[in-house]
């Protein structure tokens, strides 16, 4: 695992929050390209209900949203990730996923906390100063880090993730990367 002390500042300051009018309070849910729904429930966390099984997961402790690679492309202070990727999306995907698949492991980190620290709530995340998304690999690639956005954008990729305690008394870690935002519902005004 990724710890605090071995992770680097040396990415940008965080994603552009132009086009993000609404709160995040005033979500009630996020719909993907693949149709699975993440609701927001009333004690911050989120639930993602799988529309090809009809589907209920655990409610997550923590979501975020990882920018799309035609997002990354537009930021000339990431030019180095687009470098890194060969300007090539699917290559980036694909990179992100083999994380999730038994390859490597994936932290959502505050780079701007000292020292950096790992986050595990939405709550958390919301008072990060550098929130980021923090890849290491097992075939000694090296780190990646993605700096995330805590409320969603159409085309930016889920990742929620919740911390628990198994059977046995050991605390375990779930974690899903999902398909692109589509659709974000809002709550209805009262």
């Amino acid at each position: 695992m990724a710890s605090p002390e071995n992770v680097t500042n040396q990415i940008p300051q965080g994603l552009d929050r132009e086009g993000m009018e609404y709160n995040l309070d005033d979500i009630a849910e996020v719909e993907t390209s693949q149709g699975s729904v993440y609701r927001y429930l009333p004690d911050g966390r989120t639930q993602r209900h799988k529309k090809i099984e009809d589907k209920d997961f655990e409610p997550q402790s923590l979501m975020i949203y990882i920018p799309d690679f035609d997002f990354i492309r537009a930021k000339p202070e990431w030019v180095s990730l687009v470098e890194r990727f060969k300007d090539d999306a699917v290559l980036y995907e694909q990179t992100l996923l083999k994380t999730t698949h038994g390859e490597g492991q994936i932290v959502i980190m505050d780079l701007g906390a000292t020292p950096p620290k790992i986050l595990q709530t939405n709550k958390e995340i919301r008072e990060g100063k550098r929130v980021s998304l923090v890849c290491t690999f097992k075939d000694g690639t090296p780190t990646l880090k993605i700096p995330i956005s805590h409320k969603p954008l159409a085309g930016f990729m889920t990742y929620d993730e919740r911390t628990f305690t198994g059977d046995d008394g050991q605390s375990l870690r779930e974690n899903h990367i999902g398909n692109k935002v589509t659709r974000i519902g809002l709550k209805e005004k009262e």
